[in-house]
This record gives C-alpha cells, structure tokens and sequence, in this order.
C-alpha cells in the first residue's frame, strides 16, 4: 500500500510526495540515501547502461532497487504496489521486442534515461518486466523471493504526469495523470471511473436544506460539504481522499509547499496495527517523502521520528556514487527552561 500526490505552488513549480506502506520496514534491510552522478556506468541486475542525468533517491543499499527519487532536470517518480502487475520470460518478451528489465530497478533506468515524462512514455514501451526475483532482495529477505508487484508514476518540472502499469504480460499500459495522484490496486482507470461516484463532493459548505415551504435542516457545524468523504484506508478511499483534498487546499508558496504537502497526507498515512495481516504483520507508513522538482531536494521523514532528514542533489559530489543515511533520532523544541 502507498499513496503518491504531487501539487503546484503559487509560484507554479511542481512538488511530489509519497507514502512508502508495507508490512516489511525497509530500514532494516539498508534503506538509505544514494546519489547517482552522470555518466555512470550503472553495473544492475537488469544490465550495464550509463547514466545521462545525475539522480537521488531511496533506496536498498549497495543497489540499484529504488523506491522514489528525482534527477538533475527535475523528473521525479517512484514505484508503489500493484496487484495486477504482471510479468513475463525473457524468451517471451523478445519475442515481441521488448527489453527484459526487473521491475524493482525501473525507476533507476527512468531517471538515469529521461528528462521529461513525454521521453519516458516513448522510451517505457520498448520494456517489459522480467518473470524473475531481483537477486539483492532475495538475498536480504526470503520471503521477497520472487518479483515484486508494482506500477510507476513520473512527474516532470511542467507538472505532467504518467502513471506506468506494466499489466501487459509484463508491456505497460501508460496513462495520462491529469490528477496527479496514484494509490494502489485496482488500476489507474479503474480509480478514475470510481470518481464520478464522488461528484458531490465540494469544498464549500452546504448551508440549510429545504425540504418544502415549512421545513429547514441546517448543517451541523462546519465541513459539510464533504459529507460522503470515505475515511477508510483502501485503496480506492485513499484515491478519492487524495483527489479531492489536494484539489480542494488552498495553494501553498514555495515556502509552504513540503509543509502543506506533508500535512496533506495527515489523511493518508497508516499506523501499525490498523491494517493487521496477521497476528504479527500489518501495513504501516514506514516513511514520508517530498521532493522539490525546482531545486532537486529530497525530504523524508520515517515513521519513528518526528525530524525531516533533507538533502539537495546540487550539494553533493555528483562525479561519484554517494550514499547517505537517514536521520532517525527526533527533535524537539523547547519553548519554555
């Protein structure tokens, strides 16, 4: 489970944010901070390429399996859960000439390759995701061995934004996001037809119904016109929370921007124990990130402290691999001695 909203500010640059929600806590597995320089020669296990654009992001250590990140041209994206995904042989998707490409190590090609959502829509359809475990999850988590079930969403400086489902016995099927927001199953056009079940949603509240010449019901306090709002935390009630409450908020500066973001997603993230999938499993939002297209910066917050770890890719040394870990030690400021 993961949620993805991305929004504009009144300056019109574009922020993207994400929920990483999962039984499994990354940070135990190495979930780290990595930088990627240009003209890298990027040893994966999808293959060898280099890199044409510098990029940050989350991910495992000493890998190229990243979870969100963001390159030197302002392309941000990342990979949530799917469970349509589908895959396919090497043999098979040669047959139809698709490249063979493990789907944990997507976003690292995307952002490595392209700098505009147009470019990764073209570029996307020569791929197809590989019916194979990716070696460094396997070898860090037994129960991970065997391809994860994922779909993609980029976003561009502009604003544009794809969501890429690679439900095509492993080919995507890319959509327009015009809303700027993904959860997780079912697939995109199945969220964006169960949104004209919401169409009396608004903003504003409704007042006093008349129900003929004698009879008034007034709203109860404030907040009425989101009557109907789901409040659960399915998929399909987070897509619609996403939807309406990132349009509905009022537009925040560049200065506001994370915080207004972050705060948003107040609706969405999930504390451990209220998804149980077992007696000793559930789902919960492991961490929190944000990221300004404009100046490349990354935020993240894990679920275990109440600090924002940041980190601008123009500040670090892009001619080599870095990698950086995350701060999970809270912070508190004392008003009164």
């Amino acid at each position: 489970m993961c949620t993805n909203i991305n929004i504009k500010s009144t300056e019109g640059n574009t922020y993207w944010a994400r929920t990483m929600d999962f039984p499994i806590n990354p940070f135990e597995y190495g979930c780290v901070v990595s930088t990627v320089p240009k003209n890298h020669q990027m040893e994966a296990e999808s293959g060898t390429w280099t890199s044409k654009y510098a990029y940050m992001g989350i991910n495992l250590s000493n890998s190229y399996c990243f979870f969100d990140g963001v390159n030197e041209v302002g392309l941000v994206g990342g990979l949530l859960y799917l469970e349509e995904c589908s895959w396919s042989t090497r043999e098979e998707l040669q047959k139809r000439n698709l490249k063979p490409l493990f789907g944990e190590e997507a976003l690292a090609w995307v952002l490595s390759q392209y700098s505009t959502v147009e470019e990764v829509s073209e570029g996307m359809r020569q791929f197809g995701l590989v019916d194979e475990p990716l070696a460094v999850l396997a070898e860090r988590n037994p129960d991970m061995n065997k391809p994860t079930t994922l779909h993609y969403t980029f976003t561009d400086m502009t604003g544009h934004s794809i969501v890429l489902e690679p439900t095509d016995n492993g080919a995507f099927r890319i959509f327009d996001n015009t809303i700027g927001v993904m959860t997780n199953s079912p697939t995109y056009d199945w969220h964006m037809t169960n949104l004209r079940n919401y169409i009396e949603l608004s903003d504003h509240n409704r007042g006093t119904k008349k129900l003929g010449a004698n009879m008034a019901i007034p709203q109860i306090e404030s907040g009425s016109g989101l009557l109907g709002l789901p409040g659960d935390f399915t998929s399909p009630s987070r897509f619609i929370r996403a939807v309406y409450l990132s349009r509905f908020m009022d537009t925040p500066t560049d200065n506001e921007a994370i915080t207004a973001l972050y705060n948003l997603f107040n609706t969405a993230q999930i504390a451990s124990g209220w998804e149980k999938l077992s007696d000793t499993a559930s789902d919960f939002t492991s961490y929190w990130s944000g990221y300004d297209t404009k100046s490349q910066t990354l935020y993240i917050k894990p679920y275990d402290t109440s600090t924002f770890s940041r980190i601008c890719l123009a500040d670090t040394d892009k001619t080599e691999v870095q990698t950086f870990e995350i701060n999970h030690t809270s912070q508190f400021a004392d008003i009164a001695k």
